[in-house]
This record gives structure tokens, C-alpha cells and sequence, in this order.
């Protein structure tokens, strides 16, 4: 905001001000359908016309409430202004700049709770959310067709998919909720899968631009003694600190993956949680998804000489370990790294198992040996903990050099279970990503238990655990099989 302004350039800002904020308000008019009919002329049209107006498709109720707080004290002050012709020109500066020292201040003069209501930080009604909120559940052709186009509208001028109002809804999660047309849902979904694989294509192509090309020798030279100090003094190997949340916590077992192996581990009755705050790492709930992972592992083995070849990574609880051991495998290796959960598996004889092979140490370390061993696999499942999505995508690298031609990959698909739009987007996320490894995926579909989906944090089988990690339907367990 300029200092100071003569009084033809504050009249020209302060009337462009009013002009956008009046279509601002008429955006949010037009994405409620109160004018009938509903026609692509009256409303797509004009939607247009508003957004080309420099009008964000980001803006929420909550900013235009603030803009007019502070049209408001600006207005005032004007008002207050003595604007005859004898007063000079500093002057008027002075009191120019006073105004504007005065909106800089609007917000924090407001009352606490007047505050609250127009300041919700990256919070707010957006004209999507007006849009899936204004229509009808059992709309006709046209106000659908016109709802649609103004939601493609909008994602074109730069609207977010995972924006939340103060409700903690998507408009997407609105749509599923009200039970609007499948179609208008599904909108939301390509949206957030377009934007996911934009996203991580630029973090992508940013990453590998920042490495100058002269300093590749010193880098492979630098990882190389790394390596070679972390052989000697028997330490693992350790990673950039990376979020599994999005939350900023340097401690914080769940978002560092070096934090979580320095983590003291507990085994209660029910589940592997870490010791001190009690992240869930794994629970018994999950039993059914793993005896149905563990039959779909060894479903493809077409040797009736021998039992299959299977590889799990994170070891856990141990139970898909052990209806794998059910199967007679005929090589089993557990790929497992933090040193509580070895001492577990040691304690309970797995060292003792026949064919069985542990693999001490982050999948990252240990399996570039089995790779260049020529060693595949009918059956590879990954279920880890503080890891990201990036990893789990690094991990398929590794899966198409040990998994035989017929062979099945899985992992534990909780990628964004906390809230169902996020699941449908990471659905086709994972596809995308699968088929450019060459990977096909179909999945099968788990009805999850009532009582672990609806039970709130602390209550029921989420007693005792810091945060539940699954609020959705349905369990879509992965099968992973190269392409034809």
C-alpha cells in the first residue's frame, strides 16, 4: 500500500476498491442460484466477467467480511477529512498516510470475538463451497450442466480443491455428504488428482534443476564416504527430515523418519505405539486386511514344486507375517529397521523360523544386495511407518527388479484415510504413478468395522492412541501386477 497518494490517485484506488468488492459479493450471489432460471447465459457467463475482474476464485466470505470492515474505517475517516483547498499539500499527506496507518490496524482494533469471525486464516466459505451448498440434490439437466461448467470455471482461475471452511469441509466433502450428483463429486476428485501430479512433478523437475551438473563427482564422493562411516561406526543411515502430516514437529516420530527409530516402542493388548505419546504405528484392527494381503501375496505362484518367495517390509505386529508362515513359504524375508520391533522378533523366534530371512535395516539399505543376488519375489508387501508418499513411490523402483513376471506387489493403502476425497485422489494418484513403472493396479475392497471408522480419537479401539489414522469406508487393498 502506497504511503502517500494525492487526492485524484486515493479517489481512483478507493473507487476500483468498491467496484471489486461489490462483484465480489455477486460472486458469491451467483454461486447461490437465487436468480431463476438457471442458464449458462445468466451464470457461466457472468461468472466469467467477475473472475476476469481481477476477483480471486481463492476469496472466501470471510475476506469480503474483512474488506468491508475496512472499507468502513476507511470511509470514516475520509469522512473526517477536511478536504478545503487552503490545506497544503504535507498536510494532506499526513493525514492521507493516517488513514492508512489507520486499515493496517482495522483488523487488531476489532472486538476479540468480532475478530474471530472475519479472520479464519486458511479457512472460509469459497465460491465452490457456496456452489455445492446452494444446489439442489435433484438438480434438472440444465442447473446441473450450469453447476459443472462453473466448477470447471472456477478450478481454471486457480480454485483449490482442499480448501476447508470452518466446518473442516472440502467442497468435495460437502458433495459427498449432501449427496449430490456423483458427477459434480467426481469433479473434485480430478481436480485434486491433477493438481497432486502437477505439484509433485514441479517439486520434482525443482529438486533436480538445483543440482549443478559439476557437482555431481563431489556429491557421489561425499555419499560414498557417508556410507563408508556409517559401516564403521554400525549407524543407520540417515534421511532428510520428511512429514508424513504436514505437521511441523522436529520430535515428532510420525512426521521423521529418524525420529521414529531413535522412538522407544511399545507392544500393548492391542497395538505397536510408540512409547511416550502414543502415535499408533500399528493395530490388531487391521487382521483382516492382512490375512486377505497375505492370501492375495501368494495367489499368483504357479510352481506346485516349491512354496511361494515373499518380501514384507516393516514387520509391525507381525501378522501378515504370520499367515504368510502359514502358507509354507519357501523363502520368507522381513525387511524391518527399528531395533524395538528386532528385539521382538527375535524374542518371539522368527531368527529360529525355517527360510525365513531378516533383513536388519531401512528397505533403502538392504535391498540393493538382494538385487544384484538376482533374488524375485511371487509376493512383495510394504507397510511402513513415517514414511511419505515420495517413499513409497521411491519403493517401486525396488519392486520392479524382484518381483517376478507373475508376481504381486501390495502395500497398506491408508494414503489418505483420515478424509474420503483424499482417498478417492490418492486412489488415482497411486495409479498414475504404478503404470509408469509398468505396474497395472486393480483393487479389492474391505468394508472397514463401523466401530473403527466412526469412533472418535481416544474412544473405542483408538483408546490410548494419539491420532486415528482411519476414517473412511472401505479398505482398497492394491494388487500390483506388471503390464502385459
Amino acid at each position: 500500500m502506497p504511503i502517500y497518494l494525492n487526492d485524484q490517485l486515493l479517489f481512483c484506488t478507493n473507487t476500483i476498491f468498491v467496484d471489486t468488492l461489490e462483484m465480489e459479493n455477486e460472486l458469491f450471489d451467483l454461486c447461490s442460484f437465487t436468480q431463476k432460471p438457471v442458464s449458462k447465459a445468466t451464470y457461466v457467463t457472468r461468472l466469467e466477467e467477475i473472475l476476469r475482474s481481477d476477483v480471486p476464485a481463492t476469496i472466501t466470505l470471510k475476506d469480503i467480511e474483512m474488506a468491508q470492515k475496512i472499507q468502513a474505517a476507511m470511509q470514516t475517516q475520509l469522512e473526517n477529512e477536511d478536504n478545503e483547498a487552503a490545506i497544503q499539500q504535507d498536510e494532506k499527506r499526513q493525514k492521507t498516510q493516517e488513514v492508512f496507518d489507520k486499515v493496517a490496524v482495522v483488523e487488531e482494533t476489532l472486538e476479540p470475538a468480532e475478530s474471530e469471525t472475519v479472520d479464519g486464516g486458511d479457512t472460509g466459505t469459497t465460491a465452490l463451497h457456496q456452489i455445492v451448498t446452494s444446489m439442489s440434490p435433484t438438480p434438472t439437466d440444465e442447473e446441473l450442466t450450469v453447476a459443472l461448467a462453473m466448477i470447471d470455471k472456477l478450478f481454471e482461475w486457480g480454485a483449490g480443491w482442499m480448501m476447508l471452511d470452518d466446518n473442516d469441509e472440502t467442497a468435495g466433502c460437502i458433495a459427498l455428504r449432501r449427496q449430490l450428483p456423483r458427477v459434480v463429486y467426481d469433479k473434485f476428485v480430478a481436480a485434486g488428482v491433477r493438481s497432486e501430479i502437477f505439484l509433485r512433478r514441479v517439486t520434482e523437475d525443482s529438486a533436480y534443476s538445483e543440482v549443478d551438473e559439476s557437482d555431481i563427482p563431489n556429491l557421489v564422493e561425499e555419499d560414498q564416504q557417508q556410507l563408508e562411516e556409517q559401516e564403521v561406526n554400525h549407524i543407520e543411515p540417515v534421511d532428510d527430515p520428511k512429514k508424513t502430516d504436514g505437521v511441523e514437529a522436529d520430535n515428532d516420530a510420525a512426521c521423521y523418519q529418524d525420529v521414529y527409530l531413535d522412538t522407544p516402542l511399545e507392544y500393548t493388548e492391542h497395538a505397536l505405539v510408540t512409547k511416550e505419546l502414543g502415535d499408533g504405528v500399528m493395530m490388531d484392527w487391521e487382521d483382516e486386511i492382512m490375512k486377505r494381503s497375505a492370501n492375495l501375496l501368494v495367489s499368483s505362484l504357479d510352481d506346485a514344486t516349491r512354496g511361494p518367495i515373499v518380501l514384507n517390509i516393516g514387520f509391525g505386529m507381525g501378522i501378515i507375517d504370520g499367515y504368510l508362515q502359514s502358507k509354507k513359504p519357501y523363502k520368507q524375508y522381513i525387511s524391518e529397521a527399528h531395533p524395538d520391533v528386532l528385539k521382538k522378533l527375535r524374542a518371539d523366534g522368527w531368527y529360529e523360523k525355517p527360510n525365513v530371512i531378516i533383513l536388519e535395516g531401512r528397505w533403502q539399505d538392504t535391498l540393493p544386495k538382494l538385487l544384484s543376488e538376482g533374488v524375485y519375489f511371487d509376493g512383495i508387501y510394504y507397510d511402513t511407518f513415517s514414511e511419505t508418499y515420495q517413499d513409497l513411490v521411491d519403493f517401486f523402483d525396488p519392486v520392479v527388479g524382484l518381483l517376478a513376471p507373475t508376481g504381486i506387489f501390495s502395500f497398506f493403502n491408508g494414503l489418505g484415510a483420515d478424509r474420503q476425497i483424499c482417498y478417492d485422489v490418492y486412489t488415482q494418484v497411486v495409479e498414475v504413478d504404478l503404470n509408469e513403472y509398468g505396474l497395472n493396479v486393480t483393487y479389492d475392497i474391505i468394508n472397514v468395522d463401523d466401530m473403527v471408522k466412526t469412533k472418535p480419537e481416544g474412544e473405542g479401539v483408538w483408546g490410548g492412541i494419539k491420532r486415528s489414522y482411519w476414517k473412511v469406508d472401505e479398505f482398497r487393498l492394491p494388487k500390483c501386477t506388471f503390464m502385459a
